[in-house]
């Protein structure tokens, strides 16, 4: 495949389609490549975070929802994520209640 190895909409796009192929390691590999070229948005770091849950890596899947939500509190599907993510991490949900307590 051609594309510049500079350019982060390649890196997202690839990373994607080898995420719909279910090419975990390669989709991670892509989107890491993303953030280390450009300030992250907060879509990068929910498509991250939607690999990792993917692959069952629930904190890691965790940290990056995070990140989304901080740079965009009201993004509604890394909302989602991020309920489905506390779900599978029993030791995060007591720090997500006490944070919005």
């Amino acid at each position: 495949m051609g594309g510049s190895s500079d350019d982060p909409t390649y890196h997202f796009n690839l990373g994607r389609l080898y995420y719909k192929k279910k090419e975990y390691n390669k989709a991670e590999q892509e989107y890491l490549k993303v953030l280390s070229i450009r300030k992250p948005k907060s879509y990068d770091y929910f498509h991250l975070a939607e690999l990792y849950y993917a692959m069952n890596k629930h904190n890691e899947a965790y940290e990056a929802i995070n990140k989304s939500l901080s740079s965009n509190p009201n993004f509604e599907k890394a909302k989602e994520l991020y309920t489905q993510i506390v779900e599978k991490c029993p030791d995060k949900t007591a720090k997500a209640l006490k944070k919005e307590n």
